[in-house]
């Protein structure tokens, strides 16, 4: 049994934490953006066996030690926290950035880049970013005692990246990308049939299982099929690709 401590960053009374006001009116809170990811998280994976899900997070100004130590005393497997960034000032400054404590263990190492590559396979947030893969003295990285990520999901305050993560589509994609990368790493089941589960509910790993079994035909019928469903054609014919070149 896998246990996840997973945390919506910050508050939603944290101080500074929200969308420019230049590129969104509405100045959406950091907390807002970030629980919505998190949720989305959350649904997905209770609908496999194998892992347990502790949220940290309750939308309060619960302390970051707090927050550690309630996982810390879970004992989970993984800490992942979810962050939006901040510093383009009103500028080009873009793409999603994952984050590990300066000295880590292998394991944790490779979480890192699996979920950066999970969430850059299904939203395309590269960015222009030098390093995406970045260390950092973080206090909820250094407090936990398992494998602790932090992935900043994009800047709200970019011209380039907030139109995005403003949207629920953006945060599916993320969403999307963190559970694949799970599914696949701890090798999660399906906790009833595939096919009783809502179309936007199954994540890119499953679809493409199923794409393998043949139930969405082939070439342009697959993709009209996949895309009208409104799944990410590419972002799934590339794990179909990798599934097949592993057997």
């Amino acid at each position: 049994m896998y246990k996840l401590c997973l945390n919506a960053g910050h508050s939603y009374t944290t101080r500074g934490k929200r969308c420019s006001k230049k590129l969104d009116p509405n100045e959406t809170r950091e907390y807002v953006l970030n629980k919505r990811v998190c949720d989305k998280i959350e649904t997905k994976l209770k609908c496999y066996t194998g892992i347990m899900i502790l949220r940290i997070d309750d939308g309060t100004e619960i302390s970051i030690a707090d927050r550690c130590r309630k996982a810390n005393n879970y004992k989970g497997n993984l800490y992942l926290s979810i962050h939006h960034n901040a510093g383009a000032k009103n500028g080009i400054a873009s793409g999603i950035e994952c984050y590990v404590f300066p000295r880590v263990d292998k394991l944790t190492e490779n979480y890192q880049s699996s979920l950066y590559s999970g969430v850059i396979s299904t939203t395309g947030n590269v960015g222009n970013r030098k390093s995406p893969i970045r260390r950092a003295d973080f206090a909820e990285l250094r407090l936990t005692n398992m494998s602790a990520v932090l992935i900043e999901c994009g800047y709200m305050d970019s011209i380039i990246d907030t139109p995005k993560i403003l949207t629920d589509s953006y945060a599916e994609q993320i969403a999307e990308g963190v559970v694949n990368t799970l599914v696949s790493m701890w090798g999660l089941k399906l906790s009833e049939s595939q096919n009783s589960l809502p179309i936007n509910v199954k994540s890119d790993y499953e679809i493409a299982q199923e794409v393998i079994r043949g139930m969405y035909g082939n070439g342009k019928q697959r993709k009209n099929i996949l895309t009208s469903m409104g799944r990410n054609y590419s972002a799934i014919q590339r794990i179909v690709n990798d599934i097949v070149k592993k057997r």
